[in-house]
């Protein structure tokens, strides 16, 4: 069967068609993935990071000034456990250099608050099953703003119910392995005032162990 020219034709202009169909749709797909990436995720329109500066506990490993890098926690002091604290210093830095981070600075992007934080625990031998090795991560919350100059903000390391339960509660009176070396990983979560999202870890060593107790003063 012979095709005539007209039907040619006519076929030649419907697939004209179709490529025409074709080419817009994906013009238009190309302008909504386009639109996508330029609204992005909360976390892509931040213009500032955030950084851990420093992480410190006090000598005492409860309370007082933060001007250790490492804690000693002990799993019971007397007969009952205590938490430990530590603090964190927080920055904000600018992601560009050139870009004005005082009064000239967008309003958005020169505030921003803390409002969580996690602790995960680690140990250098790899045996990290959390409840056998090491604690359980954990969230906390901490309320915190922090500037291009830096603030600190305390907050709990190791929770007191944490040293009623395994691993820990295994080392008091040598029970168990008589010391247990972390690394406590603390990752902190906010947003800047535009909505942008902003998180940063720090780390700090933690030691646990049924430490000594303080001799009573005497009378």
């Amino acid at each position: 069967m012979q095709r005539s020219t007209t039907d040619v034709a006519a076929v030649r202009d419907v697939s004209r068609n179709g490529a025409d169909v074709v080419l817009l749709a994906l013009v238009l797909l190309g302008g909504a993935l386009a639109a996508t990436c330029a609204a992005g995720g909360p976390g892509s329109r931040a213009s500032v990071a955030l950084v851990v500066e420093r992480i410190s506990a006090p000598a005492d490993g409860a309370a007082g000034d933060a001007n250790r890098t490492f804690v000693e926690s002990d799993v019971a002091t007397g007969a009952t456990v205590v938490q430990d604290t530590a603090h964190a210093t927080l920055r904000l830095v600018a992601k560009d250099p050139a870009a004005p981070v005082g009064p000239t600075a967008p309003s958005g992007g020169r505030f921003a608050t803390i409002d969580r934080y996690r602790v995960r625990y680690v140990r250098s031998d790899g045996r990290n099953a959390p409840g056998i090795d090491v604690p359980h991560p954990w969230d906390g919350a901490l309320t915190l703003a922090p500037s291009f100059e830096g603030e600190t903000g305390e907050f709990v390391l190791v929770r007191a119910s944490a040293k009623l339960d395994p691993p820990l509660v295994t080392l008091r009176a040598g029970g168990g392995d008589v010391v247990i070396n972390t690394l406590a990983y603390v990752t902190f979560y906010g947003r800047d005032h535009g909505g942008a999202r902003l998180e940063a870890t720090g780390a700090i060593s933690v030691v646990f162990a049924d430490w000594a107790d303080a001799e009573p003063a005497p009378r």
